[in-house]
């Protein structure tokens, strides 16, 4: 399975720039789980978890609220 690349940045720091299995992350109109290939799109981000999937590694962040940007191979994560 082909991974896909994920920046989790803060406004201060980066807290992950990483290749993933998979990313799951709290929309504000429901979770949504980001693999490979994924359609573009810009998504509002609310109180709650991010999941990370790597291997058999879940790792989790919990958020207040953010921004992500989706691309085919991308997911890019702004939290305030």
């Amino acid at each position: 399975m082909s991974k896909i690349n994920c920046k989790l940045l803060a406004l201060d720091s980066k807290i992950l720039d990483e290749d993933l299995d998979m990313i799951v992350i709290p929309g504000k109109e429901g979770e949504l789980g980001i693999l490979n290939g994924h359609i573009p799109m810009v998504v509002t981000l609310k109180k709650g978890q991010i999941k990370a999937y790597l291997e058999n590694t879940i790792t989790i962040y919990d958020i207040e609220w953010g921004f992500a940007r989706i691309t085919k191979d991308r997911c890019n994560i702004l939290l305030s």
